[in-house]
């Protein structure tokens, strides 16, 4: 039995430490995905200062809009930005 414990954490250590070593720098985004993608949903995090848009390609937006599952090889983005803020930490609208 302790060999399956250390088999199942080290495979999630795995899972997790794989996760956290993907970076911006290792992720290729689709090009011209502002254009050509539907920004579905954008959200403000007022307590947190962040600003996150969601994007989605236009096939799997059409096809949730119809009530159907996502076809496969939809592709989802987000951006996730820091909130202006004018010099004293306030939050900046427009």
């Amino acid at each position: 039995m302790r060999g399956l414990d250390i088999g199942v954490a080290a495979t999630v250590a795995g899972f997790f430490g794989l996760a956290v070593m993907a970076g911006p720098e290792e992720v290729k985004l689709p090009e011209s995905y502002q254009t050509t993608f539907v920004n579905y949903v954008s959200v403000d995090h007022y307590d947190r200062k962040r600003v996150r848009k969601m994007w989605v390609n236009s096939e799997a937006h059409d096809t949730a809009i119809s009530g159907d599952s996502l076809p496969d090889g939809t592709v989802l983005n987000m951006e996730d930005w820091d909130a202006l803020q004018d010099a004293d930490g306030n939050l900046m609208f427009d």
